[in-house]
């Protein structure tokens, strides 16, 4: 079995994906994060012995009748991503989507653009097969920060496996869908000033600083 580890840090609703996923899948893992998205994951290849491994997102909540694929074949530095469902407003992409990683993937000492996955892996497989639901509004921060960070990622153009037309449709529903949604409209905000963010001027490498996004966070709600 491919390992599967469940990577959490301060998420809401961690525990009860955490039961989902360990009911169900005996061998998963869960550890904790250690510093940045980059570093928690090059953290994970340093624990496994295999030479590729799963990752599964705390704010992921996996559906009925998914099943891991143990049979996947990755070439050196690749990655395969499986479908994921926005709950706010019904994207099926693979955006938060669990993540299967060839382990030289994390060789690199560093992290130099804001998308980690793409940034890292030479190739990029695109599984067409929906595995889970992104449950990222478990708090309006929490929705407002995960629309940021994608929203200023696709009007950047920094995901290189994503076509014009595509990522523009993509950012019209982050900017326009899901208000009567949970949390949406700290959704929709964050994705509109994820976009003003890049049309300013902003370093999208600003979007892995959490620290920074929780300063913007409070600022415009006036915490």
């Amino acid at each position: 079995m491919v390992p599967i580890y469940f990577l959490y840090t301060d998420e809401l609703n961690a525990q009860e994906n955490w039961e989902n996923i360990a009911t169900r899948f005996k061998d998963s893992k869960p550890v904790k994060s250690v510093g940045t998205i980059f570093e928690s994951h090059k953290h994970i290849a340093s624990l496994c012995t295999a030479d590729k491994f799963y990752v599964v997102d705390a704010d992921c909540w996996i559906v009925d009748g998914f099943k891991f694929d143990g049979d996947i074949e990755l070439t050196p530095r690749s990655v395969a991503v499986y479908r994921a469902k926005n709950p706010v407003n019904g994207l099926v992409y693979g955006h938060g989507g669990i993540k299967l990683f060839s382990k030289d993937c994390f060789s690199a000492e560093r992290l130099d653009r804001p998308d980690m996955t793409t940034t890292l892996a030479d190739s990029y497989i695109k599984l067409n097969v929906l595995a889970s639901e992104h449950r990222f509004n478990y708090s309006p921060y929490a929705t407002w920060r995960t629309a940021f960070r994608e929203a200023a990622k696709l009007s950047s153009g920094v995901n290189k496996n994503n076509n014009d037309q595509e990522s523009l449709d993509r950012l019209t529903m982050w900017q326009e869908a899901g208000l009567e949604s949970k949390f949406g409209y700290f959704s929709v905000m964050g994705a509109r000033q994820g976009v003003s963010y890049v049309n300013e001027g902003g370093d999208t490498n600003r979007v892995n600083d959490f620290t920074w996004l929780e300063q913007q966070f409070k600022e415009w709600a006036g915490i």
